[in-house]
């Protein structure tokens, strides 16, 4: 809904974004029988089978997108359970007075999965070739049993649910067992409107590129996977200590696509992929005192469908503070990449109020691109500000950063002016491509 108001002169159009009062809410079916088990523990009742584990949650973070399926436009909502079990669920919410149930997927290896889908439109793949939309959710992780399998990532079918492909990430022996951390990234790189490739790591510290094969008609690649992160010298020679190799990734990595053209118009791909690391949020640490977390901004060159790792090189890197860890993803804008960081040692990143000890978190910027020629360490644009322990990805609108902090809630830096007008740039680039001279 499209809401026009006049300020003097000033005709405004702006989104109405309601008031926020619940509409519906929506229990996946698994759950239904467990719900007896939260009002034991809101009771404080206990018994032998009521623990964390079994009661009744859906904590992971939902995904909103548009799809397009059974010959039309749909709005689809879909969420993992986190806590709650090893399903993820769709609604249709297209009409959102009247949201419609599609489909649940129940998997074993999603246990307790918190990860947000990523969704997006891939070319032909094992679906009697044709274009289909699709669900990248990953596998879980259960610490009560040795954990020997590979991590996966699961490509579901938006219209129904079925699994169109599960890929094991096992080009990396020593990241079995691993479980995948936040929400693949997927890119088109050429930008023919299928997804080619996505990135995603892990808390045993590896990045992973998995190429899809993109072409609707003649795939000329097929599923092939690799690590990213194996290169630990920047470009100006700078190298991470041995001991702050393969740290564990919890955030989803954010890429930023800066392809070239030649005159002949082939593309020359570059992908730079940005990640921070950090130990675990879900629990108490012992032996910090002295490590050192860093923020990575990886160069992929390679073309679509290579795992060529000559390609992949460490572009930059910045060792964080002692103490201080990337629990979340970053937010690239305008050339710029930020992200926060968190101070918390304890099972619950979200505990503390004020700025305690343990709720000392900064915000950084970086430009993306650093000077190759540089001779001092890669630098913040500004000094980083203290706004407590960040829990939720930064965000960039308005000419304003939106963080989220323990005892700080939602906290906007930037200019006073809100609402600003939009801006309008760019200088379009001609030249002759054929010529002919006529008489």
């Amino acid at each position: 809904m499209i809401i026009e108001t006049s300020i003097g002169a000033k005709l405004l159009r702006c989104p109405d974004y309601g008031d926020g009062s619940e509409l519906w809410a929506f229990i996946p079916a698994n759950l239904l029988p467990r719900l007896k088990n939260n009002l034991l523990a809101h009771l404080d009742i206990k018994t032998d089978r009521v623990g964390d584990e079994d009661q009744a949650y859906v904590d992971a973070s939902p995904a909103v997108s548009d799809v397009y399926f059974d010959g039309a436009w749909r709005t689809v909502l879909l969420s993992a359970e986190g806590n709650g079990g090893d399903s993820v669920f769709c609604l249709d919410i297209t009409d959102p007075l009247n949201p419609r149930f599609l489909w649940e997927f129940a998997d074993p290896d999603l246990f307790r999965s918190r990860s947000s889908p990523s969704v997006g439109k891939i070319g032909r793949i094992l679906v009697n070739g044709s274009a289909k939309w699709v669900a990248f959710f990953v596998s879980g992780g259960d610490p009560r049993y040795d954990r020997n399998q590979d991590p996966s990532v699961y490509m579901l079918d938006v219209a129904t649910g079925n699994v169109i492909k599960r890929v094991f990430l096992d080009s990396e022996p020593a990241g079995r067992g691993g479980v995948p951390s936040g929400q693949p990234t997927i890119i088109d790189s050429d930008g023919n409107g299928y997804v080619d490739r996505f990135y995603i790591g892990t808390d045993k510290g590896y990045l992973y590129k998995v190429n899809i094969p993109d072409d609707p008609d003649s795939p000329k690649y097929g599923f092939s996977h690799c690590v990213v992160n194996t290169d630990f010298t920047d470009s100006t020679g700078a190298e991470v200590g041995s001991d702050w190799r393969y740290q564990p990734i919890y955030g989803s990595p954010v890429a930023v696509v800066k392809n070239t053209f030649t005159d002949n118009g082939r593309i020359n791909y570059n992908v730079k992929i940005l990640f921070g690391t950090g130990d675990s949020p879900y629990k108490e640490d012992i032996n910090v005192a002295g490590t050192r977390y860093h923020f990575f901004a990886y160069e992929d060159i390679a073309p679509k469908g290579s795992i060529d790792g000559s390609l992949v090189s460490l572009d930059w890197f910045y060792e964080l503070p002692e103490g201080h860890r990337v629990f979340n993803s970053a937010f690239a804008a305008a050339g710029t990449i930020y992200f926060g960081t968190s101070t918390a040692n304890t099972e619950d990143p979200c505990e503390g109020g004020g700025l305690q000890a343990n709720n000392q978190g900064q915000l950084f910027a970086f430009d993306v691109e650093q000077p190759k020629d540089r001779t001092q360490p890669v630098l913040p644009k500004f000094t980083p500000v203290v706004v407590g322990n960040i829990v939720a990805n930064p965000v960039v609108d308005d000419q304003h950063i939106y963080v989220k902090a323990p005892g700080q809630g939602m906290l906007s830096i930037g200019s006073g002016v809100y609402n600003n007008d939009v801006l309008f740039g760019g200088w379009p680039e001609m030249r002759v491509r054929v010529w002919r001279e006529l008489y």
